[in-house]
């Protein structure tokens, strides 16, 4: 199998990958080997309906400013919806949760549909997390995220790399219970329906590892984007977010 990766799902454990001006996809389970070449090019766009090769065949990054422009994802992360006005008509009268996520001793505050706040935090890889509001729209969400960012000192994102040095630290839901302690006592979300209630996700994480820029042996699990695999009776890890754009073999 070879191609050039577009986007690992951490939810299935598979990948979405280019070949041959084709979109594919392939579950990575059991004994498999994918050797990166560190040859960086343009991902192409989603523009909501499908995804497109990048017309100008940039290299060197993920996605280039111009697929970025035509790229759907805008819309979720920046509400900038100009050109996919359709598509957001629709998306913006759905129920919105904001949440907060622990990764060890860091805490964010984001923003999903409410219908997908179990699925997003495990594509984060959070170790413990707790949906504090629900709105009716998105506008309102991402306002009352800013707020909390704000008033509390939460992040607005945690890199996939910074989780990645987090893995196996010593760390429970003490910050993320005192946060939302802090929030509750605030009163500022006494008006917004939210659980309020603090919950731990679990994951197959080895106990010891080392980091690899390749996959070869058998797939031992995830943790959001970070890939665990097994050979000769050693643990991996293998930071998936960073080969999106390279191609393999």
């Amino acid at each position: 199998m070879e191609g050039h990766l577009v986007y690992f799902s951490p939810l299935t454990s598979s990948i979405k990958f280019w070949n041959d001006g084709e979109i594919h996809f392939s579950e990575l389970k059991g004994e498999r080997k994918l050797e990166f070449a560190g040859e960086r090019a343009c991902i192409g766009y989603n523009d909501g309906k499908e995804l497109h090769m990048c017309p100008g065949s940039e290299t060197k990054l993920k996605q280039c400013p111009a697929c970025a422009a035509r790229d759907i994802s805008r819309m979720y992360t920046r509400l900038d919806y100009t050109g996919f006005e359709s598509f957001y008509e629709e998306f913006r009268n759905q129920k919105f949760s904001v949440y907060i996520a622990s990764f060890a001793r860091l805490v964010k505050c984001g923003v999903t549909r409410t219908e997908r706040v179990l699925d997003r935090m495990h594509e984060q890889g959070a170790d413990y997390y707790s949906e504090i509001a629900r709105t009716e729209d998105a506008e309102s969400a991402y306002s009352i995220e800013a707020a909390m960012q704000s008033a509390f000192s939460l992040r607005n994102g945690i890199t996939v790399s910074q989780k990645m040095k987090l893995l196996n630290s010593e760390a429970g839901p003490d910050r993320i219970t005192e946060i939302l302690g802090s929030i509750r006592e605030s009163g500022v979300l006494s008006e917004v329906e939210g659980e309020m209630a603090v919950k731990k996700l679990e994951y197959p994480v080895p106990k010891k590892f080392s980091e690899s820029h390749s996959i070869a042996g058998k797939v031992y699990g995830n943790k959001g984007q970070l890939l665990f695999f097994e050979k000769d009776n050693e643990h991996f890890v293998i930071n998936m977010n960073k080969k999106a754009g390279d191609t393999f073999s």
